[in-house]
């Protein structure tokens, strides 16, 4: 679980941030899943928003 945790955190050279990381994230820890949605939402009313 610890290592999982670290290369999610502080991923290898040859890792790369992609959707995978994010569905590996959400199935492993809930609460990350509500949290990146929840900014994921946060970011798109921002972009609606001019000067946003």
């Amino acid at each position: 679980m610890y290592s999982s945790q670290e290369n999610i955190t502080n991923p290898s050279p040859g890792q790369v941030e992609a959707p995978g990381c994010s569905i590996t994230r959400h199935t492993m820890n809930p609460d990350a899943a509500v949290s990146t949605t929840t900014e994921s939402v946060r970011a798109r009313a921002n972009h609606a928003i001019p000067g946003g």
